[in-house]
């Protein structure tokens, strides 16, 4: 395909560009180029140890495969790196629903409060860092 030729380009111009080798992770997926995908995989963690999207999308990969406990470790580190995020959870969530583990698949879409950046933090009262959830009636 197309955007992975000019994928590739930019990473000849760039071996670093961690945008591309996220992506490149989710296209080789869809071409069920698994080898590949796990190769730009390691590339983005080598740049980026929390690659949130990288996880995301070699976890897809290793669903595909079937490889379903690595898959949800994935998604796991990708809610780690970035909480504020429903990917991780929607997945990890539906995985675990598929393999028959209701009770910890229902807690995955369980309601969170949305995550306050260190400025706001910052300019907020002590004590009140933490949001609280909303209730919607």
């Amino acid at each position: 395909p197309a955007a992975i030729k000019a994928l590739d380009a930019a990473l000849v111009s760039d071996p670093n560009y961690l945008p591309a080798h996220v992506r490149l992770i989710d296209l080789y997926r869809q071409q069920k180029l698994y080898d590949k995908a796990e190769f730009h995989y390691r590339k983005a963690l080598a740049l980026h140890s929390t690659a949130y999207m990288a996880e995301i999308n070699y976890g897809r990969s290793l669903q595909d495969q079937g490889q379903t406990d690595p898959a949800a470790a994935a998604y796991r580190r990708a809610i780690k790196a970035d909480g504020g995020r429903a990917a991780g959870y929607l997945l990890l969530g539906r995985l675990l629903e598929r393999k028959g583990n209701t009770s910890e698949a229902l807690q995955q879409f369980r309601p969170r409060p949305a995550p306050v950046s260190p400025a706001a933090q910052r300019s907020m009262p002590a004590g009140q860092a933490q949001p609280q959830l909303q209730s919607r009636r």
